[in-house]
């Protein structure tokens, strides 16, 4: 976003690439900081396997869509009831 704006361009679509984690809060800081018509999130494929190092990715990122929904820094996030009861799920097992 900052080198968009530094050479002062002014895209009409972007294709936005994340991992996937981290796909939805990329789009959401997207659509608030800019002023793209259209963005296509195409997260790149990885290969997880469970561990204790992607339930700690995930719960992260459910809790940075909440408190970055909170201060304003991206659009409005509903999140999803079962996505919510595993983050609970999750964010138990690792004890927080």
């Amino acid at each position: 976003m900052e080198e968009v704006k530094r050479l002062r361009l002014k895209p009409q679509k972007v294709i936005l690439v994340a991992r996937p984690h981290h796909a939805r809060r990329a789009y959401a800081t997207f659509i608030k900081n800019t002023n793209i018509g259209k963005i296509i999130s195409a997260p790149c494929e990885l290969n997880f396997r469970y561990s204790k190092e992607l339930s700690e990715i995930l719960v992260g990122e459910i809790d940075r869509l909440i408190l970055y929904t909170k201060k304003g820094d991206i659009q409005k996030q509903k999140i999803p009831k079962d996505v919510m009861e595993a983050y609970d799920v999750l964010s138990k097992s690792l004890g927080n």
